[in-house]
């Protein structure tokens, strides 16, 4: 079994040097049977090549520079993110999601309470054509309540 050096190696499988000591060290890889840091070309290449068929964020990264991007990028997108809060460009979820829930608890109740609103109007009507007129304009003015967005969520903002 002929054993080869890290430079070796990496000129073989064309990665750097750097990266086979790294691959060492995170254990992905082992030396040969010396103490001299010697390696075997195909137990190595296969020790590689199964690291790199694993999901990325299971992979051991030995790219120190691909790691210091990624995470300058999360710092710049942390930061981006909130100048946009401060700007009011960007709303939280749970901003949205009270806002949203107060308007559709609104409408509810707005629906639910138009049949007792306009059943005795409902029960002196002779013509059907009336009563849908009733029942349509209660259920416009629900819908243009709703459709207020803008009154309600100003009051969430405000308070």
């Amino acid at each position: 079994m002929k054993l080869y050096t890290s430079a070796a190696i990496a000129r073989t499988l064309g990665i750097t040097e750097k990266e086979v000591i790294a691959l060492t060290k995170s254990g992905v890889i082992k030396k040969g049977y010396t103490e001299r840091g010697l390696y075997t070309l195909e137990d190595t290449a296969r020790e590689i090549i199964a690291n790199y068929r694993k999901p990325e964020d299971e992979r051991e990264n030995v790219d120190y520079v691909t790691e210091r991007a990624k995470l300058m990028r999360i710092k710049r997108m942390n930061e981006q993110y909130s100048l946009d809060l401060r700007k009011k460009e960007l709303i939280r979820a749970e901003e949205v999601e009270l806002v949203l829930t107060k308007m559709l608890v609104s409408f509810k109740s707005r629906l639910s309470a138009i049949p007792s609103r306009v059943a005795p109007q409902v029960a002196r009507m002779t013509d059907s054509v009336d009563i849908m007129d009733l029942l349509k304009e209660r259920i416009n003015e629900a819908l243009e309540e709703l459709s207020d967005f803008d009154s309600i969520f100003e009051d969430k903002t405000d308070g």
